[in-house]
């Protein structure tokens, strides 16, 4: 097999979007990501909404922090 030849997998190539925001902004987000990613075709995606606990400074050893 040739390394140039085209191979069809049916796969649909993806991005990841991470998002930290304050609780009075989800919705306002999720709108102006929903209203500009729509496509009407499948692999659109979804949207996980979830509560963030804490977070750890990996590089400066920090102690685990309350998000604001």
């Amino acid at each position: 097999s040739s390394p140039n030849k085209e191979t069809q997998t049916g796969l649909v190539p993806k991005r990841l979007l991470l998002l930290f925001v304050e609780d009075d902004q989800v919705q306002p987000v999720l709108k102006v990501i929903q209203s500009n990613a729509i496509t009407g075709e499948p692999g659109d995606g979804v949207i996980a909404i979830s509560q963030l606990e804490q977070i750890v400074n990996i590089r400066s050893n920090g102690a685990p922090q309350q998000p604001k």
